[in-house]
């Protein structure tokens, strides 16, 4: 099911284990730092709500500091994986270093390349996570509608009726929003490719325009591997995001329209 991404890991699996293991501390670094915090604050500090916001806002902060910037290499990496399977040299070139068809950088040195503009990957990071709680809020409005016209039904049946139609739409709405979501990924953290998230998202768009059949189809596939992406270092995730960036480089690019503003025509005597 995951051919492409397997064949592009061939040879690399040490490297993005490595690079698996750097995202778990940048997720784990930020918990273990507001654990300590907690363990050395006085008592009386930790019992005020604001100190409580404070210590929950810095933790939030601090991981999408450093996990904005790991999923932007993480990101890097399988585009350059990609390319084995690709060869779309043109496409990659600033993105992973690629020179006269030789990619000139290891995996290692792409992933710790975007550590460099923390700044701009926090700021990129913090809007696509605005984008999606509201898509996510959005698509699940009708089921959460559903249950509480549901709890104020005044017959059990009528409760448990509206209770399991609220509950399907609200995981319909859930599961189909994180499969329409997930096909943007490769182009919201290719930041040299996309400078902001508008255009990322419009490219997204655009360039799945008439494969919407087969962007859905490598969605599935990701939506069956979900289970075993819990355990990160059987690399079932990256290789199917890098399947994920295989199919995204392999869809035509947006042609400008052609536009002639003067018409002349030629007529034979």
């Amino acid at each position: 099911m995951l051919k492409s991404g397997w064949a592009c890991l061939a040879g690399h699996r040490m490297e993005m284990m490595c690079i698996e293991a750097c995202r778990l501390l940048c997720w784990l670094l930020p918990i273990a730092a507001e654990l300590l915090l907690r363990r050395f604050l006085p008592t009386g500090l930790l019992t005020e709500t604001k100190w409580q916001a404070a210590l929950l806002a810095s933790g939030v902060i601090a991981n999408r500091f450093l996990v904005a910037a790991a999923h932007g290499g993480y990101y890097a990496c399988c585009y350059r994986l990609a390319f084995r399977e690709t060869g779309d040299t043109a496409a990659t070139r600033e993105l992973v270093g690629v020179r006269n068809g030789v990619l000139s950088h290891s995996l290692l040195s792409v992933f710790f390349r975007a550590f460099r503009h923390p700044l701009r990957a926090l700021k990129r990071q913090l809007r696509w996570d605005a984008f999606r709680l509201f898509f996510y809020a959005l698509a699940a409005f009708p089921g959460l509608l559903v249950l509480t016209v549901g709890g104020r039904a005044a017959d059990a049946w009528q409760q448990a009726f509206f209770a399991a139609g609220g509950g399907l739409l609200f995981l319909l709405g859930v599961t189909v929003s994180f499969l329409y979501l997930w096909r943007f990924l490769p182009a919201v953290y290719l930041w040299e490719q996309y400078p902001t998230l508008f255009a990322a998202l419009c490219a997204g768009m655009s360039r799945a325009r008439g494969r919407r059949a087969a962007a859905w189809a490598n969605a599935l596939k990701m939506l069956a591997v979900l289970p075993l992406s819990l355990f990160p270092f059987l690399l079932v995730r990256t290789a199917a995001d890098i399947q994920c960036a295989v199919f995204w480089q392999r869809l035509p690019g947006k042609v400008p329209k052609k536009r002639r503003f003067l018409h002349t025509r030629v007529l034979n005597s």
